[in-house]
């Protein structure tokens, strides 16, 4: 393994350690009321999900590894092809729709409009001294947050309801004993097809790694890495404890809203790269 091949893997590890099944789950459940308690459960969590990423990360580069020794010169043939261009091209096309379609204009206006004949209604007063209460849901910390109110953007939505899915979840995997287990093959399950840092990863083993047992540990390695920025928070809070909540609480804020966007970007960034590949040979 060369240096610059290191590094690419580290940079790739640390984007793949921000993902939610990674870093933000760890986080909403260190943020769970009695952390302490459950902060083995945490550990628990992290295990699972890491072995689950590396069984996944074996059968990619063992298969991508048989597929290059058998077939690696006619591989080569074919990714010089145009239809394996054209391919690219429908697929990077499809990844940047995916990433932009909230910044694509969906026509006019629904919003109605008065027109000069319809007359305008007359407002009445109101009680100034009655509030107005804005309507608040449980989050995943337990705590009390407002309902996304109507007419925020899609991608402000989209963030919240995952929040809201994924507070459920945890909920419910904190009260049966392989509810853990299920919750991190759940999120593995849910990001396999936004693991495009992941593929890259096995792509550097595959083509640039040393072959065998030793790539395999060097995947191993991998995906400790992925799991880094998780356990040194896990360490904080167990051993700083209260002093730690108010930066983590913003620090969980701040990853719920991001997460999506996130996900967004590496999609734009590989669909980019796709189209980039596929007009270059067509």
């Amino acid at each position: 393994m060369t240096t610059d091949n290191l590094l690419k893997l580290l940079v790739l590890a640390l984007i793949d350690s921000t993902s939610i099944g990674t870093l933000v789950i760890p986080v909403w459940l260190l943020l769970r009321r009695g952390s302490g308690r459950i902060a083995g459960k945490v550990g628990v969590y992290l295990a699972v999900i890491g072995v689950f990423y590396f069984l996944v990360g074996v059968v990619m580069l063992t298969s991508a590894s048989t597929v290059l020794d058998a077939w690696g010169e006619g591989a080569r043939t074919f990714a010089a092809s145009r239809p394996a261009h054209w391919l690219a091209l429908a697929a990077g096309a499809t990844l940047l729709w995916f990433a932009l379609r909230d910044w694509i204009p969906s026509g006019a206006s629904k919003t109605p409009t008065r027109g000069p004949s319809t007359p305008a209604r007359a407002s009445t007063p109101t009680r100034a001294s009655t509030p107005t209460r804005e309507p608040t849901r449980t989050g995943h910390d337990g705590g009390v947050h407002p309902v996304v109110p109507e007419g925020t953007s899609a991608a402000t939505s989209r963030a919240a309801s995952a929040e809201q899915r994924w507070g459920a979840r945890i909920s419910r995997a904190l009260t049966t004993p392989g509810g853990l287990v299920a919750l991190a093959v759940t999120a593995g399950l849910l990001e396999l097809p936004t693991m495009l840092p992941y593929v890259a990863a096995i792509g550097v083993l595959t083509v640039e790694g040393p072959a065998g047992l030793a790539g395999i540990g060097w995947l191993g390695l991998y995906c400790l890495v992925m799991l880094l920025p998780a356990v040194l928070l896990l360490g904080a809070r167990v051993l700083l404890e209260g002093r730690v909540e108010a930066p983590m609480q913003r620090l969980g804020a701040w990853l719920g809203k991001a997460s999506t966007e996130a996900v967004l970007w590496i999609m734009g960034a590989g669909g980019f790269l796709l189209v980039r590949y596929a007009l270059q040979g067509l």
